[in-house]
Parts: structure tokens; sequence; C-alpha cells
């Protein structure tokens, strides 16, 4: 998709496309703030996309061609960030090297030894994640991520469906990233190594990220909807805020006792990252997570969740000095993705 700085300064369309949800937001990157003009959530056609992949391109376009059509959206640049456990991330430590040419060459070589697909129907992407010296030599850590061509594709043609002009295809551990980077400057310094636990329908994401910049991720394939399929089954209970909170007004104990049986395996699942990270090196530990994602508005769920993590749970504060928005969102935390994805660095 095109990359151009002359883009940076114009009105963007950021689309985070889930299993459950869409999260748009509208506005331009500047000045280390963020200029939101809407912020808008559209429920994603049942069936439609499934572990990232456009399933149903018709009924994803003709949702999204409404909204592009009542906030007078056409023709402007548009960015796509998504997650998926399709997507294939791989660490490199390579000597330093200023020569890009020269990386390209070694990261292409080194991904087709690692990896036993055909690396030609992939896109592959890289980025420098660290820098440093060891025994007085150079090193660069890169994170390279290898997504497949049928699925840019689908996404570059969504796009151009909705008369919108492709900019950028981003992945969630990327915007997350950025948007760290982004409160690290103009909120608060985060000099600790921090989780970020995104839980979303089908699937969660974890991003290690310290102050020297992004770690690692992975992405579980366990998600709300486990909890939400309980709650219908046997409590005839939606997600809904409002029922959640009459539900354990009447049945509080046996609803918590159930909603903690349903996280233990995320929580288990997101400590073994975790646990992971830091076996990987003495030096390594994360010292807090956060929680984004529908979860968080469900306080009681949230506080199970962490509970069940064991370590210190936090969220982002005082985030208008990072987000001047005409619209008022109380969920800001579920748009911290295309947030991030705005954010061109």
């Amino acid at each position: 998709m095109k990359n151009d700085k002359k883009i940076k300064k114009k009105v963007l369309v950021a689309f985070d496309i889930g299993t459950s949800h869409i999260k748009m937001t509208v506005g331009r990157f500047g000045n280390n703030k963020l200029h939101l003009k809407h912020m808008i959530t559209l429920g994603t056609p049942e069936k439609c996309v499934a572990n990232g992949r456009i399933r149903d391109v018709e009924a994803l376009t003709e949702t999204l061609k409404e909204v592009v059509t009542e906030y007078n959206l056409k023709n402007k640049y548009a960015i796509v960030t998504f997650k998926s456990s399709g997507i294939i991330n791989r660490e490199m430590t390579l000597p330093y090297n200023e020569d890009k040419g020269s990386v390209d060459h070694i990261v292409d070589f080194e991904m087709k030894q690692l990896m036993t697909i055909n690396l030609d129907d992939y896109v592959t992407q890289y980025q420098i994640v660290e820098e440093y010296f060891e025994e007085k030599v150079k090193y660069m850590r890169i994170m390279v991520s290898a997504i497949e061509k049928d699925i840019v594709e689908s996404y570059y043609n969504l796009l151009k469906e909705l008369h919108l002009k492709p900019y950028v295809l981003d992945v969630h551990f990327n915007s997350f990233n950025k948007f760290i980077k982004l409160y690290n400057d103009q909120v608060s310094k985060l000099n600790t190594t921090i989780a970020i636990v995104d839980v979303g329908y089908n699937s969660t994401d974890i991003s290690i990220i310290s102050g020297s910049g992004f770690k690692m991720s992975r992405t579980l394939n366990i998600g709300s909807n486990v909890l939400e399929h309980m709650l219908e089954e046997e409590f005839d209970a939606s997600f809904d805020k409002d029922q959640m909170r009459r539900l354990l007004i009447r049945r509080a104990e046996e609803v918590k006792s159930r909603i903690n049986d349903v996280l233990t395996p995320l929580a288990d699942e997101v400590s073994n990252v975790i646990r992971y990270y830091t076996s990987r090196d003495s030096r390594n530990e994360v010292q807090k997570i956060y929680v984004t994602g529908s979860i968080v508005n469900q306080p009681e769920v949230k506080y199970i969740l962490e509970e069940r993590l064991d370590l210190p749970t936090c969220s982002f504060d005082n985030l208008d000095r990072l987000i001047v928005s005409s619209d008022k969102i109380d969920d800001t935390s579920s748009y911290f993705a295309v947030l991030g994805a705005m954010v061109r660095l």
C-alpha cells in the first residue's frame, strides 16, 4: 500500500476489522496528537470475518459503504489494522547493517531457511525493534511478519470498493506498539516492561513492550466468545453491561464462579506467554499488565481476569493529552489498536 509523507497531514480513515465489531476512526495525526473527527463502532456482519480473513466481502462492503457515505469519506486515504493467528512473526538478531538492501536480502534468505511455507505466497515486512552492543559489536533485533498475499489483497480490494485510497495495512501488535510510544511521549513514561492483553471476540493478542521498544507478541485462540456463549446458554443473558449488572445482583456467587471457570484457560495461556518471555533471559521481567478490549467494560469480569493473572493491572489514563476528539466516547480502550494504526512515526 502507498506510503507518502504528504499523506500524513491529510485526514485519514482507519479501520480495525474484527470478527464481531468494526472500530473506525476519522482524523489526522499531527504534533504528536491524534486529532479525531469521529470514533465509530459497527457490528461486523455474521460470519463475515474469521481470524482476520474476509469471508463475505459483499456483506462487509455493503455495511461499510453506508458509513463511508454517511460521513462523506470517499476518496480519503485509509488504513486497516487487523489480527490473525495466521500472521507469522519471527524474531532475528543480525549484525548491525545500515544498508537496507543488504538487510532485505538477509531477512528474505533467513526466512526461507526458517519457514517450511512458500514465501512467494506471502508479503513479508520487518522492523528493527532494538539496536544494542555486545562485546563491542553492534547488533540489531528484527521482528519479521509474513502475511498471506490473498489476505493483503482482500483488504486492498475492500478499500477500493469503498472508493477509499489504500494507504497502510497494519497488524495489531505494531499498532499497539505505536500507541505505547505515543503514550510514553505525551502522557507518562512507562519505565517498566508491560504486557498488553487485548481480549477480542475469537482471540486474544498479547504484546510485551518495554521502554526500549517492542519485545514480542503472541495470538491466542481464546477470546470473549467463550464467556458470551456461557452467559447465553447457562443464564440466558448477553454481555451487555446492564444485563450483567442485573444478573450479578440476582445470582452473584454462581455467576462469578462460572466466569472464573471460563476465564481460567485464558489467564493460564497469558501467564504461559509471560513465563516464556521471562525465561528467555534472566533480565526479562513483566511488571504490569494492561487489559484492553470490550471485556474491560465489565468490571466483575475484568477483576476476575486480573486476579487470575497475578500481576498488577493498570489502565491508560489522561488520554485527553493524547487524543483530541469531537466525539465523546466512554469505551476508548477498545479503540487502542485503531488509534495506534493512525500514528505514523
